[in-house]
C-alpha cells in the first residue's frame, strides 16, 4: 500500500513540476514576442495613403504605430519603430544605417505632402523614431516647425538626430532641405562643421554653449544657438 502511495506521490510531484515549468516559461516567451517589431501589413485608418507612400521604400526598416492626433491642438505624431529584423542585422544596418533611414523617411514624407497639400494642412507634424514600442525618444525626431516657434513650415525641415548622429556615419546622408537641427551633444567644433557642411539649406543650429562663438566666426551665415 505504502509503495503504491509512494509511486502516486511521485507522479503527482512530476506533474506539478511540469505545470510549473510550463507557466514559468510561457510568460517569458510572451514578453519576448511582444517586443518583436514586425513589418507593417495594414495601415491605420485615415493615414493609409501616407503610410503606404513611405513604407513602399522604407518598409524593410520601419513600421508605424497608431498616430497620435490632437484635433484641438492641431498636432499629429507619427510613431516610427525600427523593425526587429533590421535592428538585429548588423550587415543591413551597415549598408543602410538608421540615420539614412530617418533622412529618407523625411524626404519621402515631404514628397507626399507636396503631392497632397491639403493632407494635415495646418497641423504641427512630428515623426519620432525608436527601436521599441513605448520608447519614442530613442533615435530622434523630425518636425515641420522649429524650436521656440509656432510657425508651420511648408515641409519637414527640422531634425534632431543628436542621440544617434555621433555614433552613426553620415557620409552617405545629404540632409537637403534641413533648416534647423540640434547638435548639442557634439563637443568638437570640427565635428559640428563637418555635419553642417552636408546641410546646404541650414539656417539655425543648437550647439554646446562653449562652441557658439567659434562656430559663429567660422560660419557667420548660420545662427548658432
Amino acid at each position: 500500500m505504502f509503495g503504491r502511495v509512494g509511486r502516486l506521490s511521485s507522479v503527482i510531484v512530476k506533474r506539478v513540476l511540469s505545470v510549473l515549468v510550463i507557466f514559468s516559461v510561457f510568460p517569458l516567451y510572451s514578453c519576448a514576442d511582444e517586443h518583436v517589431v514586425k513589418k507593417q501589413t495594414e495601415y491605420h485608418e485615415g493615414f493609409e495613403e501616407i503610410e503606404q507612400a513611405i513604407l513602399e521604400s522604407m518598409g524593410d526598416y520601419i513600421c508605424f504605430r497608431e498616430p497620435e492626433i490632437d484635433a484641438n491642438e492641431k498636432t499629429v505624431v507619427f510613431l516610427a519603430v525600427f523593425i526587429t529584423d533590421y535592428i538585429e542585422n548588423e550587415q543591413l544596418k551597415q549598408d543602410h544605417n538608421p540615420l539614412l533611414v530617418m533622412e529618407e523617411t523625411r524626404l519621402k514624407s515631404n514628397e507626399f505632402f507636396r503631392n497632397n497639400p491639403s493632407f494635415l494642412s495646418g497641423y504641427k507634424i512630428t515623426i519620432s523614431f525608436s527601436e521599441d514600442v513605448g520608447h519614442y525618444d530613442g533615435y530622434g525626431y523630425i518636425r515641420n516647425y522649429f524650436i521656440d516657434s509656432d510657425k508651420i513650415e511648408e515641409e519637414i525641415c527640422f531634425v534632431d538626430y543628436s542621440e544617434i548622429i555621433v555614433t552613426n556615419p553620415s557620409g552617405d546622408v545629404g540632409f537637403e532641405g534641413v533648416k534647423e537641427t540640434v547638435l548639442s551633444s557634439i563637443e568638437s567644433t570640427d565635428d559640428v562643421l563637418l555635419i553642417v557642411e552636408k546641410m546646404p539649406d541650414i539656417e539655425r543650429v543648437y550647439v554646446d554653449d562653449d562652441l557658439i562663438d567659434e562656430l559663429s566666426e567660422v560660419r557667420p551665415d548660420i545662427e548658432f544657438l
